[in-house]
């Protein structure tokens, strides 16, 4: 790209009619100077094919599109990088594929894509996300560490849900490195499964236990108890895979004044006999910050 058309990069709305009507009128056919016309040929969801045609004499002469297609070999598919961004976009606000339709109706843009095609680039999108957060927590593992002088780590822990309340369906616990400020492991936790929901067969006898089975495996439910647990049975699965995953340990628990979490964690023993989690009160954290900043 030129220098000075850099700023063009990124992605426009533009009135394809209006557009096209005033290029076609200044632009003429390179092999015979005569006029063009360009057409729109096909369309998916954001993604188009046009065509520049010399109806003189010399037909097609160019075809393109009005963005890349997506890169990567988990996209097998022509998937345009303006419908995958689409896609990701809906997740972030939460307005999903319904909304996304509404949208492209609502701003007189082209049909969004089909359910099927928005899952299975929300799949994609999911996978990538998935993978880049976990190698940047992992990095976050290792300079907690660095800057603790130890694999032995102070930590400290929340949990979100989707809903306000104890009835949440889904929810998500976090645990942060208290030096860097930065995530070290994230537990999602869910009582929902749409594997499960969506389920009509039989519920018992040898057809139901060939499903079970099979589904079992890519089942989303993880969480049994109440939604007032997630917190605690998160952090804890969290304690347990800290050795296996990121090569540390937990050894300094700051806790919020949750009564349940901490004992949970002491309990289960991640760490067997070796290590038993220190509970750092924020009080005393706090004092110590302080003591710290007048010396």
């Amino acid at each position: 790209m030129d220098a000075e058309r850099a700023e063009w990069s990124g992605f426009r709305l533009v009135d394809i009619d209006k557009a096209f009507r005033n290029i076609s009128a200044c632009v003429s056919c390179r092999n015979c100077r005569g006029d063009i016309i360009i057409t729109e040929k096909k369309t998916v969801g954001l993604s188009s094919l046009f065509e520049v045609t010399c109806p003189r004499k010399c037909g097609v002469r160019k075809t393109f599109r009005n963005c890349e297609l997506v890169k990567g070999t988990q996209s097998q598919s022509n998937e345009s990088e303006a419908n995958r961004r689409l896609a990701y976009t809906s997740q972030i606000l939460g307005i999903k594929h319904s909304g996304m339709q509404k949208l492209c109706a609502m701003m007189d843009l082209p049909p969004a894509v089909s359910q099927k095609t928005y899952d299975k680039a929300v799949k994609i999108i999911h996978e990538n996300i998935s993978a880049q957060s976990e190698e940047s927590m992992l990095k976050a593992s290792d300079e907690e560490a660095l800057l603790e002088g130890s694999r032995d780590l102070t930590v400290s822990g929340d949990g979100t849900w989707q809903r306000r309340g104890f009835s949440s369906k889904n929810g998500a616990v976090s645990l942060i490195g208290a030096l860097t400020g930065k995530a070290l492991d994230v537990e999602v936790m869910t009582t929902v499964c749409f594997g499960c929901s969506n389920y009509k067969g039989p519920k018992e006898g040898p057809a139901f236990e060939e499903w079970k089975e099979e589904h079992e495996q890519n089942c989303s439910i993880n969480h049994q108890a109440s939604s007032g647990m997630m917190e605690v049975n998160g952090i804890v699965r969290i304690f347990e895979r800290s050795q296996e995953r990121a090569n540390v340990r937990y050894a300094r628990y700051i806790g919020d004044g949750d009564a349940k979490t901490y004992p949970a964690v002491v309990k289960a023993k991640p760490y067997d006999n070796n290590l038993i989690p220190q509970k750092v009160s924020v009080l005393k954290l706090f004092i110590s910050f302080l003591i710290f900043l007048h010396h």
